[in-house]
């Protein structure tokens, strides 16, 4: 395995000199102002755009759309309108969703200085900036009434009264920060964050006992940047700093349960460094490089330092058949004192994407992937006392998935806008990693399920419509379906069992009404069956 890491280690040091030696030759912003931009303002494209642009937007801050796939629903939109996305507009969608972001409703960004018909001076790194704050207070004494009631397996009422919940009360402060700025062709964020709280866990009424001492503290703070900017047409990078840190405090000082005083400090460093080369238009490469440490302290210490090289093509052809391989490198060192050490590790994975889209009048896009992942587990998991399982593996699956997508937005009509997908997977998993309660109530360790088997199907539907007086209503239904089988060995009497705390059927509806600024939501979640324990009983 060493003998492969360190293959694939110079191979990634190859690609990225290659990288770094590539001449720097135009900048994307004079090549959009005398290519790309009066090419779409000649066919007036810009406010058609700008437009899905900021649909897209919205449909991300009402929750029906990730923000990571914003970009996508605005190509969708515009394929579905019959415009062909060329390389200039897909740079012209990157430039409008930054001015978006960062220049808000007031500023104007260098795609509005292109816009306008006099000469402007080019922008300053600094000339478009802009902070966000936001802070929430939550204060509770949790002390609700409920109906107390227990009848015997003869159908006769035992007690029936009403009692009032005790030792759930909560004080919780959480603030948050961001400044961000605009750079040509890049930005640059940096943001904040901070939240503490005090709160009682009421737990379970056992043997009439109405009241318990546990009491929780929580503190997690953090602060991070990222930068990122195209240097040339052909070259861009990405850089990304973290320090986080949390504490975690428990108490339980009921007598007549082991008493419990539990402090635990982590502290977290992270910095990632990606780099982006294109080779020709529709042929782009990547090479980046993560690393983290984390640290716990307390009652033991313990330190993992984790590090990822990854690299990635992707390929396009007409904007219809689109390709992307990668490999990932992680390798993980462990070191602990006052507990048994996680073993060191180290793991090669590789992806590989497919999507095509058969119908250039139609938006049908199919796509399928095989990738495998491996998932380490977290300091809770291995070291948090009660529940923490030091010699716990690190989870690892191999995935396969097909599915397709289909959009539309009609010009006209009572109908705007109709997306829709489905997926179906296969997932082997091997020495799974799950939360098990060991027997006494509310107290769960982790382990690992030697093998586990996972098949599901994905839906999902989003539809658009328009109604009077510029009011917009938004649907979006999702249905998923999973069977998650332990197949680790047939002398289980739990074999082929459904794992714990896995539904078969789960889905999800929303709607949203929007005018303006405004917007009403409404939601409903529903989770099937599932069992507690690994026997189905």
């Amino acid at each position: 395995m060493n003998e492969v890491v360190t293959i694939v280690v110079n191979n990634l040091l190859e690609i990225v000199f290659a990288v770094l030696g590539a001449s720097f030759t135009a900048l994307v912003i004079p090549w959009l102002k005398d290519t790309g931009l009066p090419w779409l303002k000649e066919k007036r494209l810009y406010s058609i755009v700008k437009k899905f642009v900021e649909a897209a937007e919205k449909q991300a801050e009402a929750g029906t759309i990730d923000k990571a796939t914003k970009k996508r629903f605005v190509v969708e939109l515009l394929e579905a309108n019959g415009i062909t996305v060329t390389p200039e507009i897909d740079a012209f969608i990157e430039a409008a969703v930054k001015e978006l972001d960062l220049a808000e409703k007031n500023a104007i960004g260098e795609i509005g200085k292109i816009f306008s018909d006099t000469e402007q001076t080019p922008q300053t790194p600094f000339r478009t900036v802009s902070m966000t704050f936001n802070s929430e207070w939550i204060n509770s004494s949790g002390k609700y009434k409920f109906r107390y009631r227990r009848v015997t397996p003869s159908g006769e009422t035992a007690y029936d009264t009403t009692a009032t919940r005790k030792n759930g009360d909560i004080d919780a402060v959480r603030f948050e920060g961001g400044l961000q700025g605009y750079l040509p062709n890049g930005y640059w964020k940096a943001y904040v964050y901070h939240y503490s709280s005090e709160r009682g866990i009421p737990g379970a009424i056992v043997n009439n006992v109405w009241r318990n001492g546990v009491r929780l503290w929580d503190r997690n703070s953090f602060v991070q940047g990222v930068y990122q900017q195209d240097i040339t047409r052909k070259y861009g990078i990405k850089v990304n700093a973290k320090y986080a840190f949390d504490y975690t405090h428990y108490m339980n000082n009921d007598d007549k349960l082991m008493r419990v005083d539990n402090q635990y400090k982590q502290r977290e460093v992270y910095v990632s460094v990606a780099n982006k080369y294109s080779i020709f238009r529709n042929w782009d490469v990547s090479v980046a490089y993560d690393m983290q440490w984390n640290g716990l302290s307390e009652y033991m210490s313990a330190d993992r330092y984790t590090h990822w090289i990854s690299a990635a093509t992707a390929f396009s052809l007409a904007d219809r058949l689109k390709m992307q391989a990668s490999v990932l490198a992680t390798l993980v060192d462990e070191k602990a004192s006052g507990q048994v050490k996680a073993p060191n590790k180290s793991k090669v994975t590789p992806a590989v994407f497919l999507s095509y889209q058969p119908f250039k009048k139609y938006n049908w896009v199919f796509r399928a992937f095989y990738k495998q992942i491996y998932r380490m587990p977290t300091f809770n998991d291995l070291y948090y006392a009660d529940m923490g399982n030091s010699v716990l593996k690190p989870e690892s699956a191999t995935q396969y998935n097909v599915g397709f997508t289909y959009a539309v937005a009609p010009k006209a009509g009572f109908l705007s806008g109709f997306h829709a997908g489905a997926d179906v997977y296969y997932n082997l998993v091997s020495d799974k990693i799950i939360a098990y309660p060991k027997g006494q109530q509310f107290r769960w360790t982790m382990l690992n399920l030697g093998k586990v088997d996972i098949r599901g199907v994905d839906v999902q539907a989003t539809a658009t419509f328009r109604l009077p007086y510029e009011i917009s209503l938004m649907t979006k239904v999702q249905y998923t379906y999973q069977e998650a089988i332990d197949i680790t060995s047939p002398r289980d009497n739990y074999y082929r069992d459904q794992i714990p705390y896995i539904p078969w059927h789960s889905g999800s509806a929303i709607l949203n009404l929007s005018y303006d600024d405004w917007s009403l939501n409404y939601s409903f979640v529903y989770v099937g069956e599932r069992y507690n324990q690994q026997e189905n009983i």
